[in-house]
């Protein structure tokens, strides 16, 4: 039997770290729903007025303007509150939004822009940035997809599921898998869900995706074999095979979040991503690793190229400094060293290393679920503006070089979606 106390003499059995597993289980679960509504769900914040105008991009006097013709137009009044103040859900205000933004929009017919986060090192900030990132993303009125790739599940936790109820058929996993596995599937619309966050949802991860590890190189090895079902099988693939078979046009942005490694399950998400975001310390030994980094990418790539004969390109790749303390010297000197080396992949935009961050995420919540944040308003207001501000440049980056350009069509060989074209996009446009 095991039991919380071991002797110096006793061994730790596999019952052991069973029962540890299932009591940190309990535990977590019991944590999150102690810091989520009575409803055991997260819930996004409310937006005053004024906060509304200023994601629309007008005045808060012009938005008022706006708010005495909603009720004609089918667009959402607000919630009148006792101080006069009239707040908006995160879904309504949504719809403000993209009432105002339509030139930001993905244009009907175009795919999702597809990003990946990534870095071989681990503790870096990639999970917080992609879920800020997808959550900031909502707010300028876009759809996001979260692919949650990493076996620990940091992104689902944040996003409001607990990894640790998640199967491998509820992943990326099924389209791992070989043609002739039972549990192998083409698409992955089955296993997407919704999140606490409109517009938001995500394809969650459990510890079962270590297995895609071994499951891909096999197949792999197995398509080369004389008479295999897949003989023009290339692994580097499955990914965006998937997602353009039914998703893509779906959403606005597809953002997958990667273990800190270059595996073979990292790759495929690689492969399928227009851009590339990097967060880096600024430390000398991360800045180090970002250079071996890019240094296998290549070699990798040229390997791929020789066997699919397809170039692998991006639209945009950015480095972008995290968890940077600015008062100290020597970060600053980091800083400059960093973007003399990166020059134009290195991002406008710097996330500080604020207690704002670290709280928010000791509580499985992000910068933007701060509506209860019990620390220093200011120093939540200045996490936040820097996530703004990678949002900005994230959208931007999107429209400027993958909606607006040639580079989908060239890269991907697709024409603009029929179904789209004469339905509308995704915000009904």
């Amino acid at each position: 039997m095991p039991t919380d106390t071991l002797s110096s003499h006793q061994a730790v059995s596999k019952a052991d770290i069973n029962a540890l597993s299932e009591r940190i289980s309990t535990v977590l679960r019991k944590t999150q729903s102690d810091l989520r509504a009575p409803t055991g769900l997260k819930q996004p914040p409310s937006f005053p007025a004024a906060h509304v105008a200023e994601m629309c991009g007008i005045t808060p006097a012009a938005f008022a303007r706006a708010l005495e013709r909603a009720s004609s137009e089918g667009m959402p009044p607000g919630e009148a509150q006792p101080n006069r103040m009239r707040l908006f859900s995160a879904e309504d205000a949504q719809r403000w939004v993209r009432k105002y933004r339509k030139n930001f929009l993905r244009p009907t017919g175009k795919r999702a822009a597809i990003i990946g986060i990534g870095n071989f090192k681990g503790g870096v900030g990639k999970t917080v940035m992609t879920a800020c990132l997808a959550q900031g993303l909502t707010m300028k009125g876009h759809r996001v997809l979260c692919i949650d790739y990493d076996p620990q599940g940091s992104l689902t936790t944040m996003l409001g599921l607990n990894p640790v109820t998640v199967t491998a058929e509820q992943t990326v996993m099924p389209i791992m898998y070989r043609r002739d596995d039972e549990r192998a599937k083409d698409s992955l619309k089955e296993v997407v869900k919704q999140t606490y966050w409109p517009s938001l949802d995500i394809i969650p991860s459990s510890f079962q995706l270590f297995s895609g590890e071994f499951e891909l190189p096999l197949r792999q090895m197995m398509a080369n074999v004389k008479g295999s079902l897949e003989p023009n099988f290339v692994f580097s693939q499955v990914l965006i095979d998937a997602l353009q078979r039914d998703l893509w046009y779906e959403y606005d942005f597809i953002l997958i979040d990667t273990p800190p490694a270059l595996s073979y399950m990292t790759l495929t998400a690689f492969w399928a991503a227009d851009g590339l975001l990097m967060p880096i310390p600024a430390e000398g030994i991360d800045f180090a690793s970002s250079a071996q980094f890019w240094n296998m990418l290549t070699e990798i790539s040229t390997g791929f190229q020789k066997k699919s004969g397809k170039a692998k390109e991006f639209a945009f790749i950015l480095a972008v400094p995290s968890k940077i303390d600015s008062q100290i010297m020597t970060t600053r000197e980091m800083l400059a060293m960093m973007k003399g080396a990166y020059g134009a992949f290195y991002a406008n935009t710097e996330i500080p290393d604020t207690a704002a961050v670290r709280v928010q995420g000791t509580m499985y919540m992000t910068i933007y679920d701060g509506k209860d944040y019990i620390g220093s308003r200011k120093t939540l207001q200045r996490a936040t503006d820097a996530f703004d501000k990678l949002v900005a440049e994230v959208e931007d980056n999107a429209v400027h070089r993958i909606w607006r350009s040639t580079y989908s069509d060239i890269n991907r060989g697709v024409e603009e979606n029929p179904a789209e074209a004469t339905q509308g996009a995704c915000h009904g446009k």
